[in-house]
């Protein structure tokens, strides 16, 4: 699968992340919140690009401050509410967010993706940085 590279940081297509189960849209954004790539609902949404920034440094604080930074990196923020679930990814200087639908919603989809994902099983998504069924933390909309 082919990348392009964007101020150093690994820009993976969004081709890639629109097959997830439930997608219904994507941002790649840098450290400082500038959109990178979006598409779907999440085209242009450059508020979510900023606040999503500022979690992902917010936790690289937190890590540091922890004492935690040289062994062990922030991988994958979860945030779940009733209608939607944001999964928030860091891989080098690049933040990827992922908006889909809960899985409860989303139990139709996932069977046509999982149909269409194993009648054209030469595509390759082990590229994919978002792991929509491995979480490293939660976020509950009643916090």
């Amino acid at each position: 699968m082919p990348m392009s590279t964007c101020h150093g940081s690994v820009v993976t297509p969004l081709a890639a992340l629109n097959r997830l189960p439930g997608w219904l849209g994507t941002l790649v954004i840098s450290p400082d919140g500038s959109v990178l790539q979006s598409a779907g609902e999440l085209v242009n949404n450059k508020e979510l690009a900023q606040t999503f920034a500022a979690i992902a440094n917010r936790i690289g604080r937190l890590i540091s401050v922890e004492g935690e930074r040289k062994t062990q990196q922030f991988k994958r923020l979860t945030v779940h509410f009733q209608h939607s679930i944001y999964i928030m990814t860091c891989v080098g200087d690049t933040i990827y967010v992922v908006k889909r639908l809960p899985d409860d919603q989303n139990i139709a989809y996932s069977d046509a993706y999982q149909q269409l994902h194993n009648n054209n099983s030469t595509n390759n998504t082990s590229n994919n940085p978002v792991d929509s069924h491995q979480t490293d933390a939660r976020i509950s909309e009643n916090y």
